[in-house]
Parts: C-alpha cells; sequence; structure tokens
C-alpha cells in the first residue's frame, strides 16, 4: 500500500511540473527567432522526454493491470531501449519485469507459464489519442 501511495504521489508531483512547464504563446521558438505558424503548429505537438515516460508507464501500467493477474501493475520495471516516430504516433520499444505483491519476480500468471521478463511496444498519441500497448512474452 505504502508503494501505491508513494507511486501516485510522485506522478501527482510529476503531473504538477509538466502542467507549470507553461506554454509558448506567442510566435517565438525556445531559440528566440520568429516562426510561421506552421512551424508553431509542429512544435506544439512535439512532446518532451517526460512526457513521453509519463504516457509509456501509464500505458505499461494499464496493460498489466488488465492481463496479467499475478502481478503487482506498481511495481513493473521497465526500460526503454528504441524510440522512432511514426506519423502521429512515436513507437517506443523496451524490455519489462514483472513482479508479485512480495516483491519477488513472476511470469504474471498464476501458473507460473511464460517469462518473467517481457518486451513491449508503446505506440504513444502526439495528438492526444489513445496510447496503445503490446507486451510480448
Amino acid at each position: 500500500m505504502k508503494k501505491v501511495l508513494a507511486l501516485m504521489l510522485a506522478l501527482i508531483m510529476v503531473l504538477s511540473l509538466v502542467a507549470c512547464g507553461g506554454s509558448n504563446t506567442d510566435s517565438e521558438t525556445t531559440t528566440g527567432k520568429k516562426s510561421d505558424s506552421s512551424s508553431y503548429e509542429k512544435d506544439s505537438k512535439e512532446l518532451s522526454e517526460s512526457e513521453i515516460k509519463l504516457k509509456v508507464e501509464k500505458a505499461i501500467l494499464e496493460e498489466v493491470k488488465s492481463h496479467y493477474p499475478d502481478a503487482e501493475p506498481y511495481s513493473t520495471r521497465y526500460q526503454i531501449a528504441n524510440k522512432k516516430t511514426n506519423g502521429k504516433y512515436i513507437d517506443v520499444y523496451g524490455t519489462l519485469t514483472l513482479y508479485d505483491k512480495y516483491g519477488k519476480v513472476t511470469t504474471g500468471y498464476i501458473d507460473g507459464s511464460g517469462s518473467y521478463t517481457k518486451s513491449f511496444e508503446v505506440n504513444v498519441s502526439t495528438e492526444g489519442y489513445y496510447d496503445k500497448c503490446n507486451i510480448d512474452g
């Protein structure tokens, strides 16, 4: 329960920091040069590393909750290996390890079938659409 509370507080802090970052309301970019409206629209759709990481964490959490009954979603550890831009999405690839409520590695299933280390792909939307997560293994 303490882990869940700590994770929730950490997520709230990250969201607060992202929200306080503000937005660029005039037509200047961060380099100080004037930009046209099409460049400004493109810049406004780019996600920061922390926003991408937060979206990946949320997508993995939801996928683990819905598909691995023996795993503790908030204890899942992951590593991002690669990111690629794919149109309106950023494809994020990596590996994750599932843990149970006692902090021991688990396959996520009661019968113990499968591996406790799995690969994942998260498609992070740059336009506010639903982020998709697929876990293999």
